[in-house]
C-alpha cells in the first residue's frame, strides 16, 4: 500500500538496459544498479546481482508502478540449487501478486552451491545488507524450505525490524527429515550438506522459537501436503504459543504442497494479513 511513511521509494532513470536506482527513503547515500526485466500492467520487475560468501548471487525486485512509499517484503524461496529457483511461475503466483497488493518485494535466488542449510540464510542476510535494509521495517514470508530460511534469519538477526512473518508449507523440525523425507535427506547429503544431528537442529525453527522476536506469525499448511507433513506447522504454532508469541494457524483442507495451483489466491490473503501490522510497532518486548 502506498502511504506508508517508512517504505521504499526508488527514483529511477534508464541508461540502456540498466535502471539506475536511488533509494530516497534511506538517509545515507546508497546507489546500486538493477536490470529492468519486464513489467505487467501494475508492477515492474528488476534483477540484480550482489556479493555473498565469495560469490555473486542473483536477486529480484518486484514493485508497484504506482508512485509512493511501499512496505518492504523479503520473500524466501523454497527448494535447493536450481530446484525451486525463482522462475516464471514464482513471478506469476508469488512475487507479482505481492507487489500488486502494494509491496516492494525483494527475493534472493540463493547461490548455485546452496546445500539446503544456513548457507541460504547467509545469502538472504547478504542481500539485506547490500540493499541497506537492516534498520527498515520489513515483512518476511517464505514457502517450504523458505520457512527454514525465515526462522534462521530471524534467530540470527535479532535487531532486524521485522513487523510480521508468514510461513507456508514448511518443515519445522529437520531432525525428522531422514524419517519423513529420506530422498531429500540423501539428496542434501549428496550435495555435501551437513546432515549431522546438530546441523539439523540448527536449521529447525521449532528449536529456535525462544530466539524469535515477539511479533505476529501466520502459519499456513495444506492437510494433503506429502512433502512437508502438516504436523510441522501445527507443532510450530504450538511452540510459538507456548513462548507467548502471537500466532495464527491456517490449515487448508485438500491443499497439497503447492496449494493445488491456488498459490496466487493464498498470497493475496497473506498480503492483506500483513497490512494489519503495517503501522504498528515491530516488537512487544
Amino acid at each position: 500500500m502506498s502511504g506508508s511513511k517508512r517504505g521504499a521509494v526508488l527514483r529511477q532513470s534508464r541508461r540502456g538496459f540498466v535502471t539506475f536506482f536511488i533509494d530516497e527513503s534511506i538517509k545515507e547515500d546508497h546507489i546500486f544498479y538493477m536490470r529492468y526485466l519486464f513489467e505487467t500492467k501494475k508492477v515492474k520487475i528488476y534483477g540484480f546481482r550482489y556479493p555473498s560468501q565469495e560469490k555473486r548471487v542473483v536477486g529480484y525486485c518486484v514493485r508497484p508502478k504506482k508512485n509512493g512509499r511501499h512496505p518492504i517484503l523479503i520473500w524466501n524461496r523454497g527448494g535447493t540449487e536450481s530446484y525451486g529457483s525463482i522462475d516464471a511461475g514464482t513471478f506469476a503466483n508469488v512475487l507479482i501478486p505481492f507487489a500488486e497488493q502494494g509491496f516492494t518485494v525483494y527475493a534472493s535466488n540463493l547461490g548455485v552451491d546452496d546445500t539446503h542449510d544456513i548457507s541460504g540464510t547467509k545469502d538472504v542476510e547478504a542481500m539485506i545488507r547490500f540493499l541497506k535494509l537492516e534498520k527498515k521495517p520489513l515483512f518476511v514470508a517464505g514457502h517450504s524450505r523458505g520457512c527454514m530460511t525465515t526462522w534462521t534469519l530471524l534467530a540470527r538477526n535479532p535487531k532486524l525490524n521485522v513487523r510480521a512473518v508468514a510461513c507456508s508449507a514448511g518443515i519445522a523440525d529437520y531432525t525428522l527429515l531422514k524419517k519423513e523425507r529420506p530422498g531429500v535427506y540423501d539428496f542434501i547429503k549428496h550435495l555435501g550438506g551437513d546432515v549431522s544431528k546438530k546441523s539439523m537442529e540448527r536449521r529447525s525453527g521449532i528449536r529456535l522459537v525462544s530466539r524469535l522476536p515477539k511479533i505476529p506469525y501466520l502459519l499456513i499448511h495444506g492437510d494433503q501436503d506429502r512433502r512437508a507433513l502438516v504436523h510441522h506447522s501445527i507443532d510450530m504454532a504450538e511452540r510459538l504459543a507456548e513462548e507467548g508469541r502471537d500466532v495464527t494457524l491456517k490449515i487448508r483442507k485438500g491443499y497439497d504442497h503447492g496449494y493445488n495451483r491456488k498459490m496466487k489466491n493464498e498470497i493475496q490473503k497473506i498480503a492483506r494479513w500483513f497490512f494489519a501490522f503495517e503501522n504498528k510497532g515491530s516488537r512487544k518486548d
